[in-house]
């Protein structure tokens, strides 16, 4: 069974929607059509991740165009990875996933902003930011 390729971007308009958009058309010129699935937390409420992708059944490859200030107005998002950590434990062996970050760095200093939310998220964002592909929950 062929196996389904997913592009998960912030949503918006932007470079990184562009960026998904070029792998997109390069793929399908050489035969791997892929979708474009974007997703906020207040998507994510409507419908989970696992929901959204289609068919547990199927085999799938998922590439998350990361970039924290999208998912985030804070550029904390700990709910993507409970997103993330759903799905895995749904599909297990049959998700491949990858993670292409951008904008790794941001002008100014976070930490003023988000120091109330820290001690709540900082070991789960701790660990996603330190992954370049997941192949177990992070904890």
């Amino acid at each position: 069974m062929p196996r389904t390729l997913v592009q998960i971007v912030p949503p918006g308009e932007g470079g990184v929607l562009d960026y998904a958009e070029c792998l997109k058309a390069q793929w399908m010129r050489s035969g791997k059509p892929s979708q474009l699935l974007a997703l906020s937390q207040p998507l994510a409420k409507q419908a989970s991740l696992a929901q959204r992708v289609g068919n547990p059944a199927t085999a799938l490859s998922v590439v998350l165009h990361f970039s924290g200030y999208g998912y985030a107005r804070r550029g904390l998002c700990g709910w993507l990875l409970e997103e993330l950590n759903a799905l895995r434990a749904q599909r297990q062996a049959a998700l491949h996933l990858v993670v292409v970050f951008h904008e790794l760095f941001a002008s100014g200093p976070p930490w003023p902003l988000t120091r109330p939310v820290l001690p709540r998220t900082s070991s789960a964002t701790s660990g996603f930011f330190f992954c370049g592909m997941i192949d177990e929950p992070v904890q």
